[in-house]
Order: C-alpha cells, then structure tokens, then sequence
C-alpha cells in the first residue's frame, strides 16, 4: 500500500504519458520468497532476472502500449486503491525497466531507441568492469555439451551418498588442519616464491575448473541451463568460469542455494583431498602441489568465494537463504534513500525495505560489504607487495585511482545533475560541502589521543638467580622455597663425593711433595725448582677445590622471596652446575620492563611521552603510572623472560630455527618504568602486563600518515 507522502511524484510528467508495454518475449514465473508472492521475469535475450511484486506485476499487465501509463494507473486506483503503487514508486520502476531494456513502445523509432538503450547497457557495463579491475570476465563459448556428457557426475554428486562422501572427507581435512595447523602456517611465507608461481597458477586454473564444474554439473542436475564458459581476471590472473545464473529461476530454495554452493563445497573436497597428500609426503614436487590446491582452496573460499560480503559464491547463498534477491543492490538503494530522505530531506520516496528491522539490516549489510572489500583490497596488495614490490605498488595506484576517484566522481556526478535533487539540490550540496569540511578539520586540525600498547613483565629489584658454582645432591634444607630470607643465608647444602675426594687427594699430594722437596733440599738440590712448581699447582687446585666445596653451601645472594616457580626440593635430588634453583626476589623497588617493537620506536623519540601507564595481568582494572622511566639502547634481541615470547603464549615473535625461547627475530627496545611503591596492586617478579605509553596528542591524519611511513619502512625498506 503506498502512503499519502509516495500517491503523488514531482517527476510523474516524465512518465505519465507514455504508452508502452512489457516485452513480449519475457518468460514470467512466480516465486514465494518469506512467505511473500513475488513474480519473476526472466529476459532470455541477456539471461537476466528481475523480480517484482505482486501489485506492480498486475500494473505492468494492464499496460498495452495503448493506453497512457496515467490512464493504466487511474484504473488500478479504482481496481485495487490499497495495493496499487504510487507515483513514485512508478517512476522508479519504469526507470529501472527502460534501463534494463524490458519495456516496449509502439511508436515509429522504438526499436532504434531500444538499440540505443542495449548499446548504453554494454557501455555501462564495461565501465563497470574498467572500475572494478580486479575482476574482470570475459566469455567465450556454451559448455551445454561438455555438461551433459558429465550429467553422470552431478547425479552422483546430488544424492544421500554423494553427501556422506562429501561430508566425511571434509571432516577428516579438517581434523588433519587442526592438527598441522602449526607446519600450514608456516609454509605461507613461500606460496609466492618465483620457484612456485609456475606450478600456484597452474594449480589455480585446474581447482577453479573443477570450481566451476561444480557449479555447472549441479546446475544441470536440477534442470538449468548453463550457456556460459569464458575466462575471468582475478587481480589479472586469468582463472576459468561459468554463467550458472539459470539458477536463479529455480523454484525450490534448496536447489538454488546447493547451485550456489557446489563450487565452494568442491574448493573443500578438493583440498581435504590434498590435505592427505601433503601430509603423508615429504619434501617434493608432490608435497609442494598439494600445498598450493590447500592454499586456494582454503583461503580462496574464505576470502572470496565462500563470503557472503563479495558478490561471489556466498553472497548468492545469502540471499537464497535469506530470501532476499539483489541484496547488494537494495542495500545500496537502502542507504541511498536513507541520505536522500533523512539528509536532504526529499519527500514521497519508497524504501527498499517496509520494516524498520528490514531496514536497518540492510543498511548494515551495505556498510559491512563496503568496509570488507576495502580490507580485502588492503590485504591483497600488502600479500602481493611483500612478494613482488613494484607490481604491489601498481596495484595500490590503480585502486585509488578507480576505487576512490571513480566512485567520487559518480556521486559529484549524482550532486550536481540528478533530478531528484531538484528541489533539494542547494540542500544536499551544502550538507555535503559541510560534512566534507568537517571530516577534513577533524583529520588535520583536531589533536587526538596518542598512544600505543607494548607487553612487559613486572621485576622486583634487587633480584638474583641462585645458581650453584658445582653439581651435588642435595643433602640438607635449611630453607624452604617461598621463605623470606636475609642476603647470605644458607639455603640448602650439597653434598658431592667425587668433588671430597679430590680436595683429599690433592691434599695428600701436597703433603707428599713437601716431603720430597725436604729431602731433595739436603740430597738433590737440582730438582729443588721442579718440585716447587708443582706445589705451587696442586695448591691452585686444591685452591678451586675448597672454593667449590664452599659453594656446596647455597646462600641467598640478596634480601627477599626465595621464588622457586612452584618447584620443591627435596633430599638426594641431583643438581647440576649452573642449575637455576629460582630467584631470590627483593622488595625495595619495582619496575615494569616493556618491550618496545621498531613499529613503534619512532613514538619514543619523536613524540613526548606525557605518561607511562601499566596494567599487570590478573589485575586489569587497576592501572598504575610510572614514576619515572629510561629507555635502553636498542638493538636487543634478548628478552627479560622467555613468557613475552610466542613459544609461552606471549606476543613476541622468537627465533624457533636457534631453539630459544627467549631471542625474538627482529630487535626491539626496552624501556624501564619505575612503578609507585605504595600500590594497592600485587606485584609480582615477572608477572605479565601492558604499558600504555601517552604520547602528545595528534590530528588522526598525522597520526595515520606515521603508521603507513613505518608499514613501508619496516616491510620494503623505504
């Protein structure tokens, strides 16, 4: 039913006194979409599909190519006032049918302007394809015969059994990913190498051949006709695929949507399958293939085909499933209307949506898809820049060139020239003028807070590891891990045998060879100076001895906690030299050691810190300000505890090809921030925590235009 606000339409002249007709040769059929009737035309000529609604399809009925569009709907006023649609709404739908070429006029010159119509079509759509250069198609030649031979494979495919195998062989891939997930990952950082382009784009072509086959077997399966085959380029690659559009007309919701999915549920077969492969071989020709079909086939489906953000695969699955045909394109029109309405405030316009629920998903969806291609647009050109520079940063030009001029210019295009502004025109330039002037002070000339996030551990000082100078068994305690002890008390003794008893052979051979020297002070003087030299060495060991057998006796090197990590010691426990028996953790002063990435070292020295604020681990409602704060000399590469790094679950990347869990890859700083002394926050030696460190405040601009100067700086060196 359309409102008092949509009866009536300012453009209604434009329309009101054509007389034309829906195209003869359209095949209509009618759908239930959520419970609701729809009606769809299907235009065999360009095998494209529309959908409209049940009282616009009984306007476009009494339409004869006789009788004006006024006098077709003055009738339908008296037919059915509630359902019929309003001027506006009209408007909008003759429109879109012209644009669409679906309408017909019996005046002389019809079909030239008809032509004309096709050929602005074309135009518009290989503008379309220009601005969206990433992914381009081309067609080539009808597949009907080489499916129908196949038609075999899709009846096996669509069948109890073909699910079970299907489903089977998926659920086992993805328990072999789970447990290789570790091995997966880090083979990425090869997946471009020059070696692996060759055999990644052959691979690429195949899996989206059987891509494709899958759509087109099951298509066929359920009875569509699949006209298409041609070549599409995928950030210029030129990938294999077909037109299974034919679905779009099926009745049934689940063949629709099973169409849809056929190619992403082949990715998974298909890389399960390689997932077996690569896992039971070793480094080859062999393992290295399998790895490429599981790289596509996994993040192709995730990233692009399988997401329903992408006007691929998932996004066509999403609107069968939502019932909700051309979602990306309502959601436009949605948000269009939204401005056009709520901003410029022009009346008597249809929503896309009739709900305020309907109407806020869509939007939503809109703003979502856009955030999304942007992100996926990001990550593709730093993946493809990390491997190849130059063709990275061609690919970065190209899409601010089309994908942010492009789209600029089409809305200063929709500003200044289209009609539906008319009257609103002044309006609309000025809150826009407005919002662009106000968006660019807020980036530039607004100061914003400036601060970034670096893990660190707390370290109580003075702290000490107690380390034993010589092996021993443990042969008395006279302290128990977790006591609180003075500097230089005994913790434990040790006892080692062979250690006494080469202290009393060495003192043996001391006695001994002083007995000798009298007697050859009297008889032999010449070897007087011989065996001086010898006492003097067996008393240097003898020496190193005692000093180890005093280190037996384990003291506590400093005031504090004895910190033992939960470990108990206990009587006869064999203890090697050098064996870390904890820490002895003082108490006079505390300090929080962060570390420091390059990202982010630039903010220590370009930028005036104002404030230093931690937040320890377990305690993260509580922050605590630094009292004062160094930072150290950079170029370190060892750090304070093996917890920061990513073998103990921290957020350092470490060096796992030395086995340490402690050295990180690349260099960092450490800055040391002394915290308050009178703290209701626990501390504990070498508990884990984040320092915020509070820079001068910035406009956003400035702010980002560092963060893209130190992203090249760190990835490309410039």
């Amino acid at each position: 039913m359309s409102g008092p606000e949509n009866l009536f339409s300012e453009s209604w002249h434009l329309v009101a006194p054509l007389r034309i007709t829906l195209r003869y040769n359209l095949d209509v059929r009618r759908q239930v979409l959520r419970g609701d009737v729809w009606y769809l035309f299907h235009d065999e000529l360009n095998n494209q599909f529309y959908r409209i609604r049940p009282a616009t399809h009984a306007f476009l009925m009494r339409l004869d190519g006789r009788r004006t569009v006024e006098e077709v709907w003055r009738e339908s006023l008296v037919l059915d006032p509630e359902n019929t649609p309003g001027q506006q709404e009209i408007v909008q739908l003759v429109a879109q049918l012209a644009e669409a070429s679906l309408i017909q006029s019996e005046r002389a010159g019809d079909g030239l302007r008809q032509f004309k119509l096709r050929q602005e079509k074309r135009e518009k759509l290989l503008r379309t394809q220009i601005l969206n250069f990433f992914f381009i198609r081309l067609p080539l030649f009808d597949p009907d015969a080489i499916l129908s031979r196949l038609s075999f494979v899709g009846r096996a495919a669509v069948s109890p059994f073909g699910a079970l195998v299907w489903a089977l062989t998926v659920g086992f891939g993805l328990k072999m990913a789970f447990e290789n997930w570790g091995a997966l990952s880090d083979r990425t950082q090869g997946i471009l190498a020059p070696a692996n382009l060759g055999w990644l784009y052959a691979v690429s072509v195949l899996l989206k051949l059987w891509h494709e086959l899958g759509h087109g077997l099951v298509c066929k399966r359920f009875g569509g006709q699949v006209r298409t085959f041609g070549v599409m380029f995928m950030v210029f690659v030129p990938l294999p695929f077909v037109d299974a559009s034919a679905a779009y007309g099926f009745r049934e919701r689940h063949k629709r949507v099973l169409t849809g999915a056929a190619g992403v549920m082949a990715e998974l077969f298909a890389a399960s399958l390689a997932l077996l492969v690569w896992t039971k071989t070793g480094q080859g020709l062999a393992n290295q293939i399998a790895y490429n079909v599981i790289f596509l086939a996994s993040v192709s489906t995730i990233v692009f085909n399988g997401n329903p953000l992408l006007r691929f695969d998932g996004y066509f699955v999403l609107c069968d499933l939502l019932a909700t045909p051309n979602l990306a394109q309502r959601s436009t029109f949605q948000l269009k209307w939204l401005l056009e309405r709520f901003v410029f405030d022009i009346p008597r316009l249809v929503p896309v949506e009739r709900t305020r629920k309907a109407i806020g998903w869509l939007a939503a969806y809109g703003i979502a898809s856009g955030v999304y291609k942007m992100i996926v647009l990001w990550a593709i050109l730093l993946f493809i820049g990390d491997q190849l520079f130059g063709l990275g940063i061609g690919l970065a030009l190209l899409g601010v060139i089309f994908w942010g001029g492009g789209p600029l210019y089409q809305f200063g295009r929709y500003l200044f020239t289209d009609p539906r502004l008319e009257v609103r025109r002044n309006r609309a330039l000025g809150i826009v003028g407005a919002f662009v002037v106000a968006v660019l002070v807020f980036l530039f000339l607004i100061p914003m807070p400036h601060r970034f996030k670096m893990p660190g551990v707390v370290r109580m000082e003075p702290s000490a590891q107690i380390v034993p100078v010589t092996d021993g068994r443990i042969a008395e305690l006279f302290s128990a891990p977790g006591a609180e002890v003075v500097a230089g008390q005994p913790l434990l003794r040790l006892e080692n045998l062979e250690l006494e008893g080469k202290r009393i052979a060495l003192q043996e051979a001391i006695e001994e060879t002083e007995a000798r020297r009298r007697f050859a002070r009297e008889a032999l003087p010449s070897v007087l100076s011989a065996l001086d030299k010898r006492l003097e060495s067996v008393r240097t060991q003898l020496a190193d001895v005692e000093r180890r057998c005093d280190g037996l006796v384990v003291r506590a090197p400093n005031p504090g906690h004895w910190a033992a990590d939960g470990v108990d010691y206990a009587q006869g426990q064999w203890v090697p030299r050098g064996f870390s028996l904890g820490q002895v953790v003082g108490t006079e002063k505390a300090s929080f050691s962060a570390i420091v990435s390059q990202d982010e070292a630039a903010g220590l020295f370009s930028d005036p810190i104002s404030r230093v604020e931690i937040r320890v681990r377990g305690q993260a409602g509580r922050t605590l300000r630094a009292v004062s704060f160094k930072v150290l000399p950079g170029d370190q590469r060892r750090l304070p505890t093996a917890a920061l790094g990513w073998a103990a679950g921290g957020d350092i990347k470490v060096d796992e090809e030395q086995r340490d869990a402690a050295t990180t890859t690349e260099p960092f700083f450490e800055v040391i921030a002394e915290l308050p002394r009178n703290t209701d926050v626990a501390l504990l030696h070498l508990r884990g925590g984040v320092a915020k460190f509070v820079l001068t405040p910035r406009p956003l601009a400035l702010q980002w235009w560092r963060s893209l100067r130190q992203l090249l700086k760190k990835r490309y060196q410039i």
